[in-house]
């Protein structure tokens, strides 16, 4: 345990003292600020009531296709709550959080849910430092220092890896503080204990929208790892850091357009990026009728194991004499 601790600082220091590492971090951070001074300048026209008119707008538009248009059973449960969420705002003049101005959770939340997000950024960064750590050290033969150790090559493998979730997390935690310290500054601390509303059990019932937005942010975690084990996995098997660089950023940014264009068929839930997104089961709005937060997580589960054993296994076997 002592040795696999040592490999992991010393995995940690080779990262941390790239210049390269830092101006990555800096960018995350200063896109942070820029999103906010962005959000702020475009919502400070809005009225304090116009919320209203939006929200009753809007019913009015589901009661018109509900009424005239043929959605499916899906669609039109989706609806149904959507407008007794909205009537329920206004009987209780509860504002959307992302219409307010002044509330630091809203742009928190715009943070880890815009398009794209400040969370796909930090798997941006992530990425790269996961599509370099395997592949570099092929490219510039310093694993075979590595493997001269009295160390397997299943812990050496290890190491690596974990470095790399934990430089995902501990950037990620480090882009929730700041948002909320930058959206504190920006909107002030006002409505950190507004309520989000969910439908639930055929009634529209108010949770604590702090925890919501914690939740949303927990729940990024998942594309962000499967993510980052992909590079991880082509970094090994390939040792090319471009491809798993180019591999996982098409993923990251056309994985679910794809899904979404494969919805209608039956077996397009068993797809990675058909189950990412774990928030669409607190919006209750799956993938496809049926799934369920089991079923993803087993659908996640075996991918990831999966890409794990691919990596393992050829790295462990491999021949490294060229």
């Amino acid at each position: 345990m002592r040795q696999f601790g040592r490999l992991i600082i010393n995995e940690h220091i080779k990262i941390y003292t790239k210049i390269s590492t830092w101006v990555m971090i800096a960018l995350v951070l200063l896109a942070v600020i820029g999103g906010g001074l962005g959000v702020k300048l475009l919502m400070d026209h809005d009225t304090p009531d116009g919320w209203r008119k939006e929200v009753t707008e809007h019913n009015t538009q589901i009661k018109q296709i509900l009424a005239e248009g043929n959605p499916s059973e899906a669609d039109k449960l989706i609806m149904d709550r959507q407008l007794a969420i909205n009537e329920y705002r206004i009987t209780h003049d509860i504002p959307p959080i992302d219409y307010s101005i002044d509330n630091l959770l809203a742009f928190v939340k715009i943070t880890s849910e815009g398009i794209p997000s400040m969370v796909d950024l930090v798997t941006l960064v992530t990425i790269i430092i996961a599509a370099g750590i395997v592949a570099s050290e092929f490219s510039s033969g310093a694993i075979k220092l590595l493997l001269i150790r009295p160390i397997s090559r299943s812990m050496i493998l290890l190491s690596k890896y974990v470095t790399v979730l934990t430089f995902a997390f501990t950037l990620l935690l480090a882009l929730f503080i700041f948002s909320l310290l930058t959206g504190g500054i920006l909107f002030g601390f006002n409505g950190i204990s507004d309520p989000q509303l969910i439908y639930s059990n055929g009634e529209v019932v108010e949770k604590s929208m702090f925890l919501h937005v914690l939740q949303a942010y927990g729940l990024t975690t998942i594309r962000l790892v499967m993510l980052t084990t992909i590079a991880f996995l082509v970094s090994a098997v390939f040792r090319s850091s471009s491809m798993a660089i180019g591999l996982s950023l098409f993923l990251l940014f056309s994985g679910t357009q794809v899904v979404f264009m494969l919805k209608k068929f039956e077996w397009a839930k068993y797809l990675l990026f058909a189950n990412t997104d774990l928030n669409m089961y607190i919006n209750e709005r799956p993938f496809q009728t049926g799934m369920t937060l089991p079923f993803s997580l087993a659908v996640l589960a075996i991918h990831y194991i999966c890409f794990i054993f691919l990596s393992w296994y050829i790295f462990r076997t491999r021949d490294v004499s060229n």
